[in-house]
């Protein structure tokens, strides 16, 4: 079946056995609960005790989903911002239709150009969309001037809220994530593939950018020191080998 879809055998293979095995922790383990801090001590020892291969894939997995909650926080503040600006013009100028134009027009010469990513597309489709509906509420029910303004502005405040709403979801499953690994693993080897899956996934890189994380602080701090120690012995090392063979550094 996953064949008929990706026409490739090898990947089609390897994606059924993912497929598969995700199915599986998702079963074991309750991904999805984790991440709301549902979670028992018999979740925690039965990862402890896993083979090595299943303990990573199961973080892998946790960092995938919480892609989906740094993504759905990003997608939104870039809806949120694109709205703000529509806002800061229609407060200006009074005039909602011009104000929504100006992002209609913005996203048909960017999507005519071909500069719109498939992620931008969604996102710029989705402030449009909301623009012309605030617009088409404030025509239905005949609001104007001062009326109107404030009906689309408690809109674009119920925006705002879900955008903080997506951020502190985002925050909650990222601290469940680290008390559950930190339970299972300590500061051990699966802690560090977590954390620098953290530093190379651009949506949690951006969502790290703007909000804290104390656990995410903690280990990234010592994952540094770590790498730098290795450099540090290595340059020794390099230093070391130069000497013996009597060439000067």
């Amino acid at each position: 079946m996953v064949y008929q879809y990706i026409q490739h055998w090898d990947i089609a293979r390897d994606f059924a056995v993912y497929l598969k095995l995700y199915e599986k922790y998702k079963k074991d383990y309750g991904l999805e609960k984790v991440l709301l801090g549902e979670y028992g001590d018999d979740t925690v020892n039965k990862l402890h005790y896993a083979a090595f291969d299943e303990r990573l894939s199961v973080v892998e997995m946790l960092i995938g989903k919480l892609g989906e909650y740094f993504r759905d926080a990003y997608d939104l503040d870039r809806v949120v911002t694109l709205l703000y600006e529509a806002m800061e013009a229609y407060r200006d100028e009074g005039d909602l239709p011009a104000a929504a134009g100006r992002v209609r027009e913005t996203y048909e010469r960017l999507k005519k150009a071909e500069q719109l990513t498939r992620e931008e597309d969604r996102i710029y489709r989705t402030a449009t969309e909301t623009l012309e509906a605030w617009q088409n509420e404030v025509r239905e029910k005949g609001f104007t001037g001062e009326d109107a303004y404030e009906f689309v502005k408690g809109g674009f405040e119920a925006e705002v809220e879900r955008r903080q709403a997506a951020y502190d979801a985002a925050g909650s499953a990222l601290d469940y994530a680290f008390a559950f690994l930190e339970e299972a693993f300590g500061e051990s080897q699966e802690m560090v593939v977590f954390v620098t899956e953290l530093n190379t996934n651009f949506y949690s890189i951006q969502y790290l950018k703007e909000n804290e994380c104390d656990a995410y602080n903690r280990y990234n701090q010592k994952l540094l020191i770590s790498e730098q120690r290795e450099d540090i012995l290595k340059e020794m090392d390099e230093v070391e080998k130069d000497m013996n063979t009597g060439i000067q550094p």
